[in-house]
């Protein structure tokens, strides 16, 4: 999931107690280029639409159908992308793609609501899990999926009776230290709907945070670092230290590269990274366990600036976050 389909749970929450109908849609099947990850949700109540299937035009296209009552069923799978057939309504996708989305009209009901609310909780858990949708009934029910459940696994399963779909947590970066290279990580990863949580609390970088302007790509935590790494990772969460300071850098990383982060990462020039291996090994680190630090952190693409190095970081996530 991406942290803008949260968004969308909790704005259906809303809507449900608020006496609200609406649509959740979501792709169940994706063809071509310029369509979406299959699971993901789009929601619209008339007025306000969250989240996306394609371009603008598309979808504010199949907003009005949702508006024009083509929907009559409580339950309907579209699929649209066809250039012949949807070529008035400009229902079209670049490159010849289509999507088909399961559209779910949905009525306020105390059940409902608990149905939402048990989605919303499992999204706070950081658990994978599975929704089922009875075609025959329109009810959903949810399982908690085990951890070795990998993500490469079919996420949408149909057949006559229902439509099984596969969520798994949002990815979670934790990144150490308030620095130029960060901020500007902060934004990439929180641009492409991951978690972000920034551990800083040296005076001078949070003095420098204020006069810039605190933004909304990400949660500033203020604890020590390897306490900020205890309480928040797990098996969906990328460590990135970058404080370039060893009495914080080294206890993040040390307590990272124990636990099952999927991806642990420091700063610093291999000079520097040689001396950190030699502290951490000194400290009594092994060699297997050492050998999961990616430093210096990020691909190989002789990255200078703040910025490249940033684009650097984010291309390595996204290269991994797909073996989870």
């Amino acid at each position: 999931m991406q942290k803008y389909e949260a968004l969308i749970i909790k704005s259906a929450i809303q809507w449900i107690k608020e006496k609200k109908d609406f649509f959740i849609c979501t792709i169940i099947s994706a063809k071509g280029a310029s369509v979406r990850p299959l699971g993901s949700i789009f929601a619209y109540d008339g007025t306000n639409k969250i989240g996306f299937i394609s371009e603008p035009r598309s979808d504010d296209a199949f907003c009005e159908l949702l508006n024009e009552g083509y929907f009559k069923e409580d339950i309907t799978t579209f699929t649209y992308g066809n250039q012949l057939l949807n070529k008035e309504k400009n229902l079209c996708l670049p490159c010849c793609g289509n999507v088909t989305l399961l559209v779910e009209k949905i009525t306020p009901s105390s059940d409902m609501l608990k149905n939402f609310l048990i989605w919303n909780d499992l999204i706070k858990k950081r658990v994978g899990f599975q929704r089922t949708i009875n075609k025959e009934n329109n009810k959903s029910t949810f399982i908690t999926l085990p951890e070795y459940y990998k993500s490469e696994e079919k996420n949408v399963i149909k057949n006559e009776k229902s439509i099984q779909i596969t969520y798994f947590p949002i990815i979670q970066v934790l990144i150490i230290g308030a620095t130029p290279v960060a901020k500007h990580l902060a934004k990439q990863a929180s641009d492409l709907g991951f978690y972000v949580k920034l551990c800083e609390n040296r005076k001078l970088f949070l003095d420098n945070l204020v006069y810039e302007g605190v933004n909304n790509n990400f949660e500033l935590c203020k604890e020590a670092s390897d306490l900020f790494v205890r309480k928040r990772v797990d098996k969906h969460t990328a460590v990135v230290a970058l404080a370039h300071d060893p009495s914080i850098d080294d206890d993040a990383i040390s307590f990272s590269l124990n636990s099952n982060a999927f991806y642990v990462g420091a700063i610093g020039s291999s000079k520097n990274n040689n001396k950190r291996t030699k502290r951490l090994k000194n400290a009594g680190m092994n060699e297997i366990i050492l050998s999961k630090l990616r430093a210096p952190i990020g691909l190989m693409i002789h990255s200078q600036t703040p910025t490249e190095i940033a684009v650097s970081i984010i291309a390595e996530l996204i290269s991994l976050r797909h073996t989870l």
